[in-house]
């Protein structure tokens, strides 16, 4: 087995595993724990957005150090055979032989914190969430020498946990509850982001999107089925929709590529697009079939003479927007840094930006369309 497929074998393991945590901790307390012990030198763990992030310094226990450059907000996570170098601004964390992960790291009260789960698979270790029962949350780290089972270590941790717990809740206690004010989210409210793609994704796409846990509609050729079909099936598996792109503004191809679909994935579609080419004439040859258009108001297909369009366009319109809008994408063997960009930005903006995923509407008459 060569090294490069060994790093996408790590790669598929490490998102399988990005998201083991609750969607809401069950605490707003979550201790660290290192093996069999609750070291009260470790300050608390962070959650957000259902990972927990731990202080670097949790790792020294394992000979994990780490170097932190304020001045570029990069943090290198190192041991004598590992390093992971994280960038704050783009959340894009790099191993030593350039392999390139959607991860992030965050900088609160002075320390470095790091995704637990992820930086534990990247040195070998096993980090995982323990639910308390009100003294608060544990995300413990193991090496393999611990002796206790995660439940077996709760029990053995409640008395201390329940001590350190009503010692932080009268250092810390909860701040009044403010009057209700109008909730405005975003410089036009909160906006909400239908993402779609034309043409196949790289697995990098497919593992970004699982990684900011975004569902995306991907629309393709009845070539593209055909040329990838287990790519099509991980699509469907990965909770995507697929629709049909109809490359010559027609609906030729469409009994083809759903045939070629129903084979690679048992699944069905009514959503089309023709993408640049989405004209109203298209939209009533399929409302006369009983298929659902699909017609972007952000494009990030191509622009003037068919050059692609920047990320920084495509984000400048986004921040424009209001309201609900498609956005759609162009993919290509070489711009997944392109949308990366574009991704990274809705997810760290996720108070202005809601991204959901177009659903398969039939048409009932009148211009009606998946917008």
């Amino acid at each position: 087995m060569n090294r490069r497929l060994l790093a996408l074998l790590l790669l598929l393991v490490l998102l399988l595993a990005m998201f083991p945590f609750p969607a809401n901790a069950v605490s707003d307390v979550c201790f660290v724990a290192i093996n069999d012990t609750l070291p009260e030198s470790v300050p608390l763990a962070y959650v957000r957005n259902s990972i927990a992030y731990v202080p670097c310094s949790a790792l020294s226990s394992f000979r994990i150090y780490n170097l932190y450059d304020s001045s570029i907000s990069v943090v290198l996570v190192y041991t004598s055979s590992q390093q992971i170098t994280i960038d704050m601004n783009t959340g894009i964390a790099t191993d030593k032989d350039g392999i390139t992960y959607a991860a992030t790291a965050i900088y609160r009260n002075g320390q470095v914190y790091v995704p637990a789960v992820f930086i534990c698979s990247m040195f070998g270790l096993r980090a995982s969430y323990i639910e308390g029962s009100g003294q608060g949350d544990i995300c413990r780290i193991t090496d393999g020498s611990e002796v206790l089972g995660d439940d077996l270590f709760l029990s053995a941790a409640t008395n201390l946990m329940r001590s350190r717990y009503n010692a932080y809740q009268q250092a810390n206690p909860p701040a009044p509850t403010p009057s209700p004010t109008p909730s405005v989210q975003g410089p036009h409210g909160t906006i909400t982001v239908y993402l779609t793609f034309l043409d196949l994704p790289s697995n990098y796409l497919l593992n970004l999107l699982k990684n900011y846990g975004f569902s995306a509609t991907f629309f393709l050729t009845g070539a593209d089925i055909a040329a990838a079909p287990d790519t099509v099936r991980r699509i469907v598996g990965d909770g995507h929709n697929i629709g049909i792109y109809c490359q010559t503004a027609t609906l030729d191809e469409v009994e083809y590529a759903s045939e070629l679909l129903f084979e690679a994935a048992h699944t069905k579609t009514v959503l089309v697009t023709a993408g640049n080419g989405t004209t109203q004439d298209f939209a009533q040859q399929c409302q006369e079939n009983g298929l659902v258009p699909c017609m972007y108001n952000i494009n990030g297909i191509t622009g003037q003479n068919g050059q692609p369009i920047s990320n920084t366009a495509v984000i400048n319109r986004l921040n424009g927007a209001r309201g609900s809008n498609v956005l759609m994408l162009g993919l290509t063997e070489n711009n997944d840094g392109t949308v990366r960009s574009i991704i990274t930005h809705l997810y760290t903006n996720a108070d202005i930006f809601e991204v959901t995923t177009i659903r398969e509407v039939g048409y009932t008459g009148g211009n009606k369309y998946v917008r």
